[in-house]
């Protein structure tokens, strides 16, 4: 597992994990704001790719992005069909 991967499923595990610290509107918040990196940063043309590499971290990251929309609901739905359609 790379370091990459590894820290972006620490990062996921923690937004998911219950805080009692932080009210639920403040995890939401955290977590969009996950999102929106994630959704910055990812290659939506990563299917076209010839490079297995570079398919596998799109892959990678396609995966960590539907997890955390599942997790949001219809905002995180609607913020990622806001990304794809500027691509």
């Amino acid at each position: 597992m790379n370091v990459h991967k590894k820290q972006m499923d620490q990062i996921l595990n923690w937004i998911k994990e219950p805080k009692p610290m932080l009210t639920k509107r403040e995890q939401r918040f955290m977590q969009i704001e996950e999102l929106h990196k994630l959704l910055e940063d990812h290659d939506f043309y990563y299917v076209y790719s010839d490079d297995h590499r570079a398919y596998e971290k799109g892959r990678e990251s396609q995966d960590k992005i539907e997890a955390l929309i599942k997790t949001i609901g219809p905002e995180g739905k609607k913020l990622y069909e806001q990304f794809s359609a500027m691509q």
